[in-house]
């Protein structure tokens, strides 16, 4: 999770970098005294898309947060159902303390991790990560069609500069292309984090499992030892009957 942390500050600064540079954009254009509205027009509108998509780049970092830690709660789930199906199995004079211990730890987690989770969704106003990539999508492809519209505007004009040669512009849109790159390294690491947790707890199930089992060998053990001594002790007590008899 210190490598999910260290990209979510990295995105951190670079959205904060894009808001300072959609100001100096803003005013920059402001500023100048542009001969075709048309274009000042276009370049608020693309202004205004980037930002909504940087917003939503920030919650699709949340969306799969979430995906990720309801993963984690649906193998607890599972674990805490195994532990109980031990429990309701186990015979009553054996010691579940341990596993009982375990199965109360198991559901606090739950708990916990679906707090987080309330927490995380109302933030997202129930937007799915499909629904978020579609609408990044859809804004770029507005984006695009803005600065073809734009570039043919300024084609005819001896004045105007395109806007792919605005240096400003230009690190707005590097730092767009960099935020959708760590998002893409923040969902593959939760992804493992998510696989890492099955793994942990598929292990502890299992381990839970022998303890259950050689606890059941042991009580077997004990049980036919005691019936092997009583066997004896039987034999015995016939054998003295006879002896005493034919004497």
């Amino acid at each position: 999770m210190d490598q999910v942390n260290a990209l979510d500050e990295r995105i951190a600064v670079l959205e904060q970098r894009n808001e300072e540079l959609m100001k100096e954009l803003g005013d920059s254009t402001s500023s100048e005294n542009l001969s075709d509205s048309s274009n000042t027009a276009n370049s608020d509108e693309t202004n205004s898309l980037l930002e909504q998509i940087d917003q939503l780049y920030s919650l699709q970092g949340t969306a799969y947060e979430i995906e990720s830690l309801q993963q984690q709660v649906k193998s607890l789930n599972d674990y805490a159902i195994e532990l109980q199906g031990l429990i309701d199995s186990a015979s009553e004079d054996s010691d579940t303390s341990a596993v009982e211990e375990q199965l109360t730890t198991t559901r606090e987690e739950i708990s916990s991790l679906e707090a987080v989770i309330a927490e995380r969704e109302s933030t997202i106003n129930g937007l799915t990560i499909t629904d978020i990539n579609n609408r990044i999508s859809e804004l770029e492809a507005q984006i695009a069609q803005l600065q073809s519209e734009s570039n043919s505007t300024g084609s005819n004009s001896d004045t105007s500069t395109p806007p792919s040669d605005n240096p400003l512009e230009q690190e707005f849109q590097r730092n767009i292309e960099e935020l959708e790159r760590l998002q893409q390294q923040v969902e593959t690491l939760l992804t493992n984090v998510s696989q890492s947790s099955e793994e942990a707890v598929n292990t502890s199930i299992n381990e839970a499992n022998l303890m259950e089992q050689e606890a059941m060998d042991l009580y077997f053990g004990v049980f036919v030892e005691l019936k092997l001594a009583a066997d004896y002790l039987a034999m015995l007590e016939i054998h003295d009957r006879a002896f005493l008899t034919e004497c």
